[in-house]
């Protein structure tokens, strides 16, 4: 009697390198546009966009090479997490751009029936960098770590 035996495993460093890896340089491209100054929104859109289809091309390229399945695969899952979180850079964008064109009275004009001091002029001005702000440095990291925490756990247990 003959016994055959076989080992299936992933391929982890090919899925890595090929699928992860790159994905990741995209999204971390997107996450870099929040550190580009308010000002420049031509540059913050025109960046999170391309990276945003450049994610979707790679997501589509992907899943034709995958075998067709009724169920939400991993890769799946991981793609729709990028694509979300630059869909959400890009909203971001949009918000801080809509919070920097409010109008803002002049020092010393009346706005009803108030004049506009000097720190409420700032306070106006600085919205958009403190919400770019806490959103680079609390909200995305924190997401992005949550995301990771249970990924890894369901794609590793």
């Amino acid at each position: 009697m003959i016994e055959v035996g076989y080992t299936l495993t992933r391929r982890f460093t090919l899925i890595a390198l090929s699928l992860y890896l790159p994905s990741l340089i995209v999204l971390t491209i997107g996450y870099g546009t929040l550190f580009v100054r308010v000002q420049q929104l031509e540059v913050r859109l025109a960046v999170s966009l391309t990276t945003l289809l450049v994610l979707y091309t790679f997501f589509n390229q992907t899943s034709s090479s995958l075998p067709q399945t009724a169920y939400v695969k991993m890769v799946d899952a991981w793609f729709f997490f990028c694509t979300i979180l630059l869909f959400c850079i890009i909203m971001a964008h949009i918000y801080v751009e809509r919070m920097n064109t409010s109008p803002v009275e002049p020092l010393g004009q009346r706005g009803n029936g108030a004049w506009q001091t000097a720190a409420t002029h700032k306070r106006r001005r600085m919205l958009p960098e403190t919400f770019l702000t806490v959103l680079r440095t609390y909200v995305c990291p924190a997401v992005v770590t949550l995301f990771f925490i249970v990924y890894g756990s369901i794609m590793f247990a």
